[in-house]
């Protein structure tokens, strides 16, 4: 169910973290293994999942605490939560450049597919086109990287991040749609005016 998924701004009080009434978060749930300040960065996109966790998209520029394994610049961090609020398991994806997280998706086959930009061309990344390309990845359940695309030309290429679409739809036949802007004229972009 594709409706599940939500941008999301997340706030930290008192050791709670409260969500927007629209978040299908619960409200007041308690993250006690995240710190305020790793919170902040994850404020992107949460999906409920199929085992009553959650799956967050957000980007970090840190590389400690529950935080690890940064390429640099920001990157994506994907964080498996479990019912309780507990980390299951976190992932930084990217290179040496910037990265910016956008929709999360539990795949039908229990993994996870994410969208977002790159201006990275190693690390997790590659075939980035020039400048900002869209920049798709598939997850296992358990958080391994499966598979990556960086999609765009030489301009500027973005993924839509907006509330009702997320820039990005999973097909029932399990393909990917994704909707984005773009300066480009080359690569992967033709027609461009």
């Amino acid at each position: 169910v594709l409706a599940r998924v939500m941008p999301v701004a997340l706030l930290w009080v008192g050791g709670q973290m409260l969500a927007p009434p629209h978040c299908q978060c619960r409200q007041g749930s308690k993250f006690p293994s995240l710190t305020p300040d790793q919170f902040l960065h994850l404020s992107n996109f949460v999906d409920q999942v199929k085992d009553g966790g959650y799956i967050v998209s957000g980007l970090t520029f840190s590389n400690d605490g529950n935080v690890t394994g940064n390429h640099g610049g920001d990157d994506i961090w994907i964080v498996k939560i479990n019912s309780a609020g507990a980390i299951t398991w976190q992932k930084t994806l990217g290179g040496t450049g910037d990265e910016d997280a956008g929709a999360i998706w539990e795949a039908f086959d229990g993994g996870f597919i994410i969208a977002g930009n790159s201006t990275s061309n190693d690390g997790d990344v590659s075939g980035n086109h020039g400048l900002d390309d869209i920049w798709v990845a598939k997850l296992s359940s358990a958080g391994s990287l499966i598979w990556q695309h960086s999609y765009g030309g030489t301009g500027f290429d973005d993924i839509i991040d907006d509330p009702a679409s997320a820039g990005m739809q999973q097909t029932f036949d399990s393909g990917i749609i994704l909707a984005g802007w773009t300066t480009s004229n080359d690569g992967d972009v033709t027609r461009n005016k």
